[in-house]
């Protein structure tokens, strides 16, 4: 409540204003005017931030009912995941009638479903979960929610938020369409819980930090999470752990530089110990745009490897001297985001099938 500058619940219009306009690297103007247009006010993008504030301070008067819009904010921008399904056997019309058929049943998700462009149908809802306290029941804010059904090539890419609140929607529109079509649906996600060996269940993440694509190349490693399954614990490796040098960690340099990963003493010990990756945060350079662009992908169930999810984080641009990329991450846009993620999903879905024949193939190797 401080971090904001307040000391009561109740709270008068200045002091609102105040904290709002005072906080300008956690609330930047783009998330006041979500905030606005989250409460019914819709402002130019060229209003001033006084403006803005003010016309903020004017409907709380309350600390909690303000909080609660906030938080929400901050939910939706720093802990939304996505999770995806590749689709064969099935075409969007088929998704778009099941979606049309089921949306009456979630009016209380205030869900809407439109098309955009020719090759794309989306959903938007809202959810709320309740957590539980020591002494009662909290329910968490309402959250806004999306689902994406894309045709790519002779495919259809299933994207969704990563959030188990979402399940029992996604869960419906998928087997509906896989009864409906059932001589030929097929459905793959990405999963590595048969995949015994931890060191495949790391060749994936760095198969896929690789980007086999002229137009992306990989630039840094900035954190991996590894897991440990008998001790079932999780440890964060930061840029100082993974590197034996100051020019580049040991994760880029397996890759980059031709050396071998089982060569580094960090992996070597890592590997005799059971871990493997389970979570990285890495950076790739697009050469068309002449930035770099974040990532970050992994397991929410890291022990069995499922529930995978992967999320742009967002964009450094270059300095003025055009030298070196600055440490200010930008939000990436959307219509960026939807080229991005078409090719992200091709190559996801490329990597993992790579992953899975070459333990397939060990695995008949050893039987021999």
């Amino acid at each position: 409540m401080k971090k904001f500058g307040f000391d009561n619940l109740l709270v008068s219009d200045r002091e609102i204003f105040d904290a709002l306009y005072s906080q300008k690297q956690k609330l930047p103007d783009e998330k006041l005017l979500a905030l606005c247009k989250n409460i019914g006010i819709f402002l130019s993008t060229n209003e001033s931030r006084e403006s803005i504030c003010q016309y903020i301070s004017t409907q709380f008067k309350d600390w909690h009912s303000l909080k609660t819009i906030l938080d929400n904010l901050n939910y939706n921008e720093k802990s939304k995941k996505t999770s995806s399904l590749l689709i064969s056997g099935a075409s969007l019309a088929d998704f778009k009638e099941v979606i049309k058929d089921i949306a009456p049943q979630f009016s209380d998700n205030q869900m809407s479903h439109k098309g955009v462009g020719v090759n794309k149908y989306e959903v938007n809802l809202t959810t709320s979960t309740l957590e539980r306290s020591n002494t009662r029941l909290i329910q968490k804010p309402l959250t806004d929610q999306s689902i994406s059904v894309e045709q790519n090539g002779n495919d259809i890419v299933f994207r969704y938020d990563s959030d188990e609140v979402l399940d029992p929607i996604v869960n419906k529109i998928i087997e509906k369409v896989a009864g409906a079509k059932h001589q030929t649906f097929k459905k793959q996600e990405i999963t590595l819980s048969n995949i015994l060996l931890s060191e495949y269940r790391t060749s994936f993440f760095l198969n896929l930090i690789v980007m086999d694509d002229k137009k992306y190349s990989l630039h840094d490693v900035k954190r991996i999470k590894v897991h440990h399954n008998s001790k079932n614990s999780v440890m964060d490796l930061d840029p100082n752990d993974l590197e034996p040098s100051k020019d580049s960690g040991f994760l880029k340099t397996a890759h980059l530089s031709g050396s071998s990963l089982h060569t580094n003493k960090l992996y070597q010990g890592l590997r005799a110990l059971g871990h493997y990756i389970t979570e990285i945060t890495w950076t790739v350079e697009e050469s068309k745009n002449n930035r770099l662009i974040e990532i970050n992908a992994g397991f929410n169930n890291p022990k069995e490897c499922t529930r995978f999810f992967y999320d742009i984080k967002g964009t450094y641009k270059k300095n003025i001297k055009g030298e070196n990329y600055t440490t200010e991450r930008h939000k990436i846009l959307d219509t960026e985001k939807a080229e991005f993620l078409k090719f992200f999903d091709k190559f996801l879905y490329l990597t993992y099938d790579q992953i899975v024949t070459e333990y397939d193939n060990q695995l008949v190797k050893d039987d021999e």
